[in-house]
Order: structure tokens, then sequence, then C-alpha cells
């Protein structure tokens, strides 16, 4: 998907809500009528799952928002549309650009979130922290780049093609954000960003982390628009666990990435950095820089990275260790329990000591509260003492206590939203869930394999789930879950350990019904 620049027209098409555009437009007209244009780069590689069923933009708020662009045609065809989704089901969110005459003005790369698309068509600068590339220089996009990075070049013409050949490695801390330059030999493309790994040594150790064939102490990599976190035994040990997304660009043949400080745990007072690129087969093709890695020095107030980090698990393959996906879409949640998907045989004590969570009600309507007995988790796991829900407007908030600082990734919640146990997943005791929040990610299930686990990505949450002690708090949109107004809803909780074993439920029964 490669940044044309200049270009005379374009006729691609984009699918937004089961609805297909076909748009149109010229730099020159552009000038001409005083109006931006707006192009559409769309390919079967640029998608990523989402509700089809949800209306994201009828017929008429297409053509509002598109009023402002340069376009010569604007088809609107929900049956082709729809068509295409049942056959792919996946929602296409290819790369947008807005030209603001022969410049660039911002774009959008690979979004799944329906608002986001609206947001960016309205005209509005966007600062994501996603895996949505930058937005011409926007707050908290990838291309934000200032004068005191640190930049190391590499030998040219030492890689078997030229979008795989990086030439110059740059990286800097701007904004509470690592953000890293790859320059290429030939113009990379979003969708070749998977073939480049950065490394990063966040606490500045090379006796942690894995170990590549040029340098040591990797304790991240930051591969296409994901953040993975070293979970291996060994140094050789290809074993990572995803934190959360990554913001992607591509400028000319610069290739930039960025990812909240945050989200780095144990980040030292430097930080060594280095890359590799590999081939579509994933043989090494290039490593830059060659003799010692990039040095950043970390700023005082960026070395508050929390531990709990917003994971955004991977899908298809559910092998029993996540690891970075060759691919840049996240995928379904990673379980080695993923055949039977049943509880763990450990029994849940009625016995043990009663939940005594002092926390104050959540602020809202409908506050529904949960309590479980303490103690009552496999050793050593996830003990989930209480959980609180809420309607505040439009939004569903959630929060959830933990014995222990929670960890995202080991928390799920599940949505049985149509009432329907026959539909949707099971673990044995409940059942019918519909939709799933894991890490920072929602989750929908998959119709195709009936009640057994499968789960696609409808995008990240937004706000991100707010940690604080021993409580993690998440905020939805009701209707992103199927909560409309005087509807009711079955709900449970589960905690899992680092194996993906369940370790703790709650209810401990069957799943809760909200609001009551």
């Amino acid at each position: 998907m490669k940044n044309m620049g200049r270009f005379k027209s374009i006729q691609m098409p984009l699918v937004v809500g089961g609805f297909s555009l076909a748009l149109g437009g010229s730099v020159a007209a552009s000038q001409q009528m005083g109006k931006d244009v707006l192009a559409v780069f769309s390919s079967a590689e640029s998608v990523l799952s989402f509700d089809l069923t949800q209306d994201v933009l009828p017929r008429d708020e297409i053509r509002a928002r598109l009023s402002c662009y340069e376009v010569n045609h604007v088809s609107v065809d929900s049956a082709e549309g729809k068509q295409k989704a049942a056959s792919s089901g996946v929602f296409w969110a290819p790369t947008m650009i807005v030209y603001r005459g022969e410049k660039e003005a911002r774009r959008i790369e690979r979004c799944a979130d329906p608002q986001l698309v609206a947001t960016f068509l309205d005209g509005k600068e966007l600062a994501q922290a996603s895996a949505t590339g930058g937005s011409g220089g926007a707050a908290g996009g990838a291309s934000d780049f200032k004068e005191d990075q640190e930049c190391q070049t590499d030998t040219l013409n030492d890689a078997p093609s030229g979008d795989l050949d990086i030439v110059r490695i740059c990286a800097a801390i701007t904004q509470n954000r690592l953000r890293v330059r790859l320059d290429v030999s030939d113009p990379p493309s979003v969708q070749s960003a998977p073939r480049f790994n950065v490394f990063i040594d966040a606490d500045d150790n090379e006796d942690t982390g894995y170990a590549t064939a040029t340098f040591k102490g990797a304790d991240y990599v930051l591969q296409g628009g994901f953040l993975y976190k070293f979970k291996g035994t060994t140094p050789a040990e290809w074993k990572f666990d995803t934190v959360g997304q990554a913001s992607v660009e591509v400028k000319g043949t610069s290739l930039r990435l960025s990812v909240p400080l945050n989200l780095l745990s144990g980040v030292g007072r430097e930080m060594r950095i280095w890359c590799g690129s590999q081939t579509p087969k994933w043989e090494p093709a290039d490593w830059a820089p060659q003799d010692s890695p990039l040095i950043v020095t970390v700023p005082k107030q960026g070395t508050s990275a929390a531990a709990t980090a917003s994971p955004s698990p991977t899908t298809a393959q559910q092998s029993a260790s996540p690891t970075p996906q060759r691919t840049a879409e996240p995928e379904s949640p990673e379980k080695t329990q993923s055949v039977s998907q049943a509880p763990s045989s450990e029994k849940h004590s009625e016995t043990g000591k009663s939940s005594t969570s002092a926390l104050p009600p959540l602020e809202g309507t409908n506050v529904v509260s949960l309590s479980d007995p303490q103690g009552d988790a496999s050793p050593g796991g996830l003990d989930i003492v209480s959980a609180q829900l809420a309607t505040a407007g439009d939004k569903l908030v959630i929060r959830v206590e933990c014995a222990a600082a929670p960890v995202l990734n080991g928390i799920h919640i599940f949505f049985n939203s149509d009432g329907d146990a026959a539909t949707g997943y099971g673990d044995g005791t409940r059942s019918g869930a519909d939709f799933m929040i894991e890490g920072n990610t929602l989750y929908k299930h998959q119709t195709s394999v009936g009640t057994a686990w499968g789960w696609d990505a409808l995008g990240a949450l937004s706000p991100a789930p707010q940690v604080k002690g021993n409580t993690v708090t998440y905020t939805i949109p009701r209707s992103r879950i199927g909560l409309a107004e005087g509807k009711k809803i079955k709900v449970w909780f589960a905690t899992t350990d680092a194996s993906w074993n369940t370790v703790d439920t709650l209810p401990d029964g069957e799943a809760a019904t909200y609001p009551e």
C-alpha cells in the first residue's frame, strides 16, 4: 500500500459499515476547486475484523462527510458490501490520505474503529495510540520526530530486495512516545511493516531478554502495528506476549513506528534499539545497526512506565504461547485450552474468605455489584475479589477488583448479548458469549466455530482500561456489545495464568444478569 504522492486519479473501493464507496479525484482539481482530495488505497491485505451488523455510516452521512473533499463519484451499494462482508467476515479498513494541494495533510492507516474513521472524514486530526498509523503529524502520530533523534546508517544493497534494505535507523523519545524511523532503499508499504522487527532493550541490560543474531537483551519487539514483550525462559526462545498497539506510517522511503512509553515496563536510563528485516519466507534479510545498537536516552519524565500495559492478543493459530504473528492485524486470543475450552479442573472453593471489598460504588445508573470468595483462585493465579457495572449515558463502565495487581491480558469479560445460550462461546458452566474483552481489545465470537473458542478482533478499547492499585476500570460504548436501552445481557469474568489456564471466575456459577 504505497503512498503514491502526486497522482492524477483514483477509483478504489472502500467499504464502510457494509457500504461500498468508489472515490475519485485529482490534485489539480483540488487546487482549482479549493477542496481537499481524499485518496483511498485498499487491498485484500488491508482488512481488520469488525461487527458488520452495526450501521456505521448511513448513506446521507457518507455524502455529508465527503462533501468537503473533491470526489468524482460516490456509489452506495449495501448489497455488494454485505455480500463481500459475508465472504470475508471483515471490515475493510484501508489507508485514507487527505491531500491539500500537493501536500499530504493527514492520513489514517488500517483503522478498525468506525468512530475514528468518521472523525477522520470530518476533517479532524487524530492522536491515535493504535495500529492506525500516523495522522499527518498530529500529536501521537508516528511521524513526530524531533532534531534530537539518534541515528545510525547501514550498508546499502546488503539485503535481497530494496524494500527490505535498511539504510538508516533513527530513534527518539518525544511526547512520551518511543519513535523509530527506518529508512529503506525502496519505498516500503504498510503491508510490509511486519517484515521489520524493531528490538528494544528497555532496561539496558543485555543479560535479560531475547538474543538475536547481532545483539542480545531485547525485552520487547515492535513488529508491524504491535508491541510484544519477551516471555521466553532462555535468550534463544522466540516467545513473546502481546502488550499493545503501535502507530505505523509510511512516508516516502521511510517506515515510521511509535509506541507509548507507558507500554514499556522496567525502563532504564537508556534503551538499546536495533532492527532486523525478514523476507516473505521469514528468513533474515538485513540488520541495522551492524556494529552496536542505537542508544536512546530516556527523559526523566518518561521513566515511569506502567507495568500493566494494555495487551492486544493474537489470533487464529491458537498455539500454547502467544508470539508475534506474521501479520499486521491482531488475531484471536490464544489459549492452550482452545480444544475443549473448559475451565481448569481446580474447583472454586465456596468456603473461602468472603469478599471484603470496601470500594465505593461506581457513579451512574443501574449499578450492580458482584463479589467472589477470596482465596478461591488456583494456586498462584489472579484472584477476583469483586466487580461492579454501571451505566453512564451511552457507556457501560466495569470495574474489576483483584486480590493483587491485575495483569490485563489475564482478565477476560464475557457478554451474552442476545440471550441465546446456544450461540456464542461456552466454558462448560456459562454459555452464549457473543463478545469478550481481553486486555485492551474487544472481540466478537466467530459463529463458524459453534460454541468453541474462536474470536474476531473488533478493535482497541478507547479509552484504554485504567489500572489503579488492584483494580482495573473499563469504559465501553453499550452499542458495541449490543446493550440497548431497556435490554438485559449476561456477563461473567474469568482470569487465566501464564499458560492460559482458567484460575478464577465470577460468578462461580451461572453468568450474572445486567442490569438486574
